[in-house]
């Protein structure tokens, strides 16, 4: 007997965001310990942290996670990828630290990439050469241990060019990570350091890979709970391992089966409404917000509650670009804008810089969002915030130059 498709819900814009900013641990305390138990679980929680080696103010992934312990140091993180490792870096759109409960997931993730890539080597010339390199270069890890790219020469022949101009051992050691043979035991000046997977984090090595059927179950379901409401195009970008239509065929049978909710998002941005999928029990999950706190929070540009920026325009109406790679000339808000944010919504950007030669965090350019309520108390909370982040980084001045 064939199942019956509920009927779409009808889900507020300020529904979708609520949803949307507590799945992200947007709406937790700030003051929490950032014990290795409680950066495990907010990064299980999150799914991933992405690393980013622009260092204008601090890493990426330590702003991160500074918007959510504000006691955190980027010590507690590399400690739980390289002391007792609980945590593995490895690709989900970029390079990013995920929980090893994730490992069964990756192992299908990682066979899927040797098949693309032998797909792709096959119709080229090179390819046994290719894994006679791998082989070597996995042969010196194990021999010496933990090594980064730095630790193989080029061959006095190599043109650069290809996989960005890598020498060729530094595209094997790539491929060999991108593949969970190679895992990153540390990074030295963010220079990745590997060994083998094996050795480094066996519980990684020896997961049994999920099939195709339920590595797409698993990461659906799992991203719709982060994020709340989803297209499917969403859907498919949260880990960046299956296509829009794999997530939409899964959105059909997880609402026949009642493990997700078909819903109308509504947008604040004046854009229409979008068909989506919900969590079954997103009225519960939005009542249960409460009232968020009212600290401002400086976000990372790789946050992941804004690194959709077609949602981030339709549930907060707050267009956002990044804008390093940007010509400066074209720039609006500068280099390294980052949002502000407090409670349910982004209020305003900055464009922060950290001179470390005199210890001074500038704040180069910030405006408030137009309709942001601007209380008397908030130009005190933003500077709050910002002079937070000053002592974070171990600066002495904070400069604003408006």
């Amino acid at each position: 007997m064939a199942t019956t498709v509920p009927a779409r819900a009808d889900i507020p814009a300020d529904a979708a965001a609520a949803l949307l900013v507590q799945g992200q641990g947007l709406l937790d305390r700030t003051d929490r310990k950032p014990t290795r138990a409680n950066l495990r679980r907010a990064i299980t929680r999150l799914g991933y942290v992405q690393l980013d080696s622009i260092n204008v103010v601090a890493r990426a992934h330590d702003l991160t996670l500074r918007a959510r312990f504000q006691d955190y140091r980027p010590e507690h993180l590399q400690r739980l990828v390289e002391s007792r490792p609980v945590l593995f870096e490895n690709w989900v759109h970029d390079a990013a630290v995920l929980p090893i409960e994730f490992a069964a997931p990756w192992q299908t993730r990682f066979r899927a990439y040797v098949r693309a890539r032998r797909e792709r080597m096959s119709a080229r010339s090179g390819s046994r050469d290719f894994t006679r390199l791998c082989r070597k270069v996995r042969q010196r890890i194990e021999a010496e241990g933990p090594l980064s790219a730095k630790d193989f020469d080029a061959p006095r022949d190599h043109v650069p060019g290809g996989w960005w101009e890598w020498k060729p051992a530094k595209v094997a050691l790539e491929y060999l990570w991108r593949t969970g043979a190679l895992t990153v035991a540390k990074r030295v000046h963010f220079q990745k350091h590997y060994d083998l997977t094996e050795r480094h984090l066996p519980a990684l090595s020896s997961a049994r890979p999920m099939t195709r059927r339920q590595y797409i179950d698993w990461a659906c379901r799992e991203a719709l709970d982060r994020i709340g409401t989803a297209t499917d195009r969403e859907l498919a970008h949260y880990w960046h391992g299956m296509t829009a239509h794999e997530a939409r065929a899964w959105g059909e049978r997880a609402a026949r089966r009642g493990d997700a909710v078909p819903a109308l998002r509504h947008a604040r941005n004046g854009s229409a409404a979008q068909k989506c999928l919900a969590v079954p029990d997103w009225r519960e999950r939005v009542q249960n917000v409460g009232a968020p706190p009212s600290a401002v929070r400086v976000i990372a540009p790789f946050d992941p509650v804004v690194r959709e920026r077609d949602r981030l325009s339709r549930l907060f109406d707050f267009d956002y670009t990044f804008e390093a790679f940007v010509p400066e000339a074209k720039r609006r808000d500068g280099y390294y804008v980052t949002p502000l944010w407090r409670g349910l919504q982004p209020i305003g950007r900055c464009d922060p810089k950290l001179d470390r030669a005199t210890g001074t965090l500038h704040i180069r350019r910030l405006r408030l969002e137009p309709g942001v309520a601007r209380s008397a108390k908030l130009p005190a909370e933003i500077e709050d915030a910002l002079d937070g982040l000053r002592a974070w980084l171990g600066a002495e001045r904070l400069v604003r130059h408006e």
